[in-house]
């Protein structure tokens, strides 16, 4: 039979909020044809709403249906996305060298660059900026090699990657030439693109402001940041749109300077699910671990718990040397014996 027509109803479901009836659809794709592939698109959604564990049983059902090796790559990089974000980076790295040594046996050098890539924006998040750098230059390399009518694409994304990383070392005037490599690749931008890179020259220059503790101007900068609406069907813009995987610069600058408010604020905003916004990312589990750092900081013990027990349930399969396991059990076992 014909899944497409279910698909697409699953999709415009998916758009105007309505989470159970898109689940539904992609559910009936799949009895329509088995091996369609929508699992992985049902993963999506539980991962949105922070339900790794669900995410990642339906990632293995795609893997166990799939009916193209390539289909078994694809579920390998969605696992060890979800496990990182689930607390398990050795469990994450694991499926990505599976990844990339599957993707050799197929021959297939579009998703060893893909699995590059994501290890880049991983390592990039885990503060290791050079290798980081070595992995993204793989997947730009692989663009530009085979696509190069969109080298002014590529170029940009690169200058955000390296603006990023050098905000990372606190290298603010080279984060400021990348953010203006950017500003003047744009003539020769895709639309798409185009559309693309204005959210992320503005995301940087707010990224600069973060790390120059010029708050307030990054706080309006933030403001007037039109929120990029979650790409349309499951393809490369959605899997960049989750990209730089942690977001709350501006919630951590606030709390360096005491403005306990205003970074629980941030917070507040970050761990929001609502079906109906434009913007739908990944809710990083760690802003719950950190917002109960608030919130214990302030007073607010019941927020503090109800923030803490949602980290270490998101958490519960995490390395349970964790840094952050560790001190989140031991902050919630003090607050509850109070």
């Amino acid at each position: 039979g014909d899944a497409n027509p279910y698909d697409s109803f699953g999709e415009f479901y998916l758009r105007t909020g309505q989470i159970e009836k898109a689940i539904e659809k992609y559910k009936e794709a799949i009895e329509v044809k088995p091996d369609f592939g929508s699992e992985a698109r049902i993963a999506s959604i539980y991962a949105v709403q922070e339900d790794y564990k669900t995410a990642i049983e339906w990632i293995d059902n795609y893997i166990s249906k799939a009916n193209s090796p390539s289909f078994v790559v694809w579920g390998y990089w969605w696992k060890g996305y979800y496990s990182y974000l689930s607390g398990n980076p050795t469990q994450a790295w694991q499926f990505l060298d599976l990844c990339i040594e599957s993707s050799r046996k197929i021959k297939s050098q579009f998703f060893v660059a893909l699995t590059e890539a994501l290890k880049a924006w991983i390592l990039l998040d885990q503060g290791k900026v050079e290798q980081g750098d070595a992995h993204y230059i793989k997947w730009y390399e692989y663009n530009i090699r085979n696509a190069p009518q969109y080298l002014a694409n590529y170029k940009a994304d690169l200058a955000f990657y390296r603006g990023l990383s050098y905000l990372k070392q606190s290298e603010i005037n080279s984060a400021r030439v990348e953010l203006n490599k950017i500003r003047l690749l744009f003539p020769e931008m895709t639309p798409l693109a185009q559309e693309k890179n204005l959210y992320n020259q503005n995301y940087l220059y707010s990224q600069i402001l973060v790390t120059t503790d010029s708050l307030s101007a990054a706080e309006k900068n933030n403001e007037n940041l039109k929120p990029m609406e979650t790409p349309f069907r499951f393809n490369l813009n959605y899997l960049f749109f989750n990209f730089p995987i942690i977001r709350d610069d501006l919630a951590r600058a606030y709390q360096r300077q005491g403005l306990i408010d205003q970074a629980i604020n941030v917070y507040e905003k970050l761990i929001e699910l609502d079906p109906k916004k434009r913007e739908r990312r990944f809710i990083n589990p760690k802003y719950h671990y950190r917002l109960a750092k608030l919130y214990e900081e302030k007073g607010s013990n019941e927020k503090a718990i109800q923030q803490y027990k949602l980290f270490l349930n998101i958490w519960r399969n995490a390395p349970q040397n964790s840094a952050e396991l560790t001190d989140a059990k031991s902050s919630l076992s003090k607050l509850t014996e109070n």
